[in-house]
């Protein structure tokens, strides 16, 4: 399957700025404080009292700490659609963009995320993605993708939210690649809802941007660079509507969930012609 192109306006492309620009060095030294001692307390209450919480108070966990999260980044929620309820068997399917793509949905949505087998081994992020119920999947391994398969359908059997990003590697947001349909496969095993979501992230002017983009050889060291750098940014949440598993092939699946975060998104073949934001089906603003 070729990639698609934009037919909106490219995003801002954003070298890394030299460590004076942007945003004052003051400011940027004290959100790398704060974003310090928030990721300690996540650290300490996935110790404490992850796992011994009900569906609810779990759920209200990860949803404060991630919104404090994004708060400590001046990163911005923009929500388009209606999100699914936090307690239903739904898979929950998004194009991948950054590191801060789960924690974004997590506001919303309350599902845990598929992660790469290397993200558990990240310092403090990994061992918290795990104690809060994140699945680990190694990249290439048909036996792992098997395994977090079955883990997926046990969770939507049991009525809890999960997501995927089924591009299975981050892209700098202008462009869509192929939607991998192996893991669509847990949510025709347990019946369960489909809700395809779409993610942009916006600079302070709300032109698209790359700031946030997760790419290539990058470090998180590398992504919080830039990321102090930025005044603003805004993550646009479009929710689409859900796709109904039953009696579809996990490619069929795979295919239209991404047609329609493609659409959300705006994004086209290049020989295709471009297209008004408000026909896109995720263009709805949540009441």
């Amino acid at each position: 399957m070729s990639s698609a192109f934009s037919a909106t306006p490219e995003p801002v492309a954003l070298p890394s700025p030299p460590f004076g620009d942007a945003t004052a060095i003051a400011t940027r030294v004290a959100r790398l404080a704060r974003l310090l001692a928030h990721l300690g307390r996540i650290r300490a209450a996935a110790g404490l009292v992850a796992g011994r919480l009900d569906r609810e108070a779990d759920f209200a966990l990860r949803q404060r700490y991630a919104r404090r999260l994004l708060a400590t980044l001046a990163v911005e929620l923009d929500v388009e659609g209606d999100p699914p309820p936090y307690d239903e068997p739904v898979l929950v399917v998004a194009n991948h963009v950054s590191w801060l793509d789960p924690y974004a949905l997590n506001c919303l949505t309350g599902a845990r995320f598929v992660a790469k087998a290397e993200v558990a081994k990240w310092p403090i992020v990994g061992p918290s993605a795990s104690r809060f119920g994140s699945f680990f999947i190694e990249r290439g391994s048909c036996r792992s993708a098997a395994r977090v398969k079955d883990q997926l359908a046990r969770a939507l059997r049991s009525r809890e939210p999960v997501g995927v990003f089924p591009e299975s590697t981050t892209t700098d947001g202008r462009r869509l690649l192929r939607f991998y349909p192996a893991l669509f496969q847990a949510a025709i095993d347990a019946r369960a809802m489909i809700q395809p979501v779409a993610l942009r992230y916006l600079a302070a002017d709300g032109r698209p941007t790359d700031a946030a983009a997760f790419i290539d050889e990058m470090t998180i060291a590398d992504s919080l660079r830039r990321l102090l750098t930025q005044p603003r940014l805004v993550v646009e949440v479009s929710f689409c509507p859900p796709l109904y598993s039953r009696g579809r092939s996990r490619r069929e699946l795979a295919e239209r969930a991404r047609g329609a975060i493609s659409s959300a998104l705006g994004l086209a073949h290049a020989d295709d012609p471009p297209q008004p934001r408000h026909l896109y089906p995720c263009a709805r603003k949540a009441a």
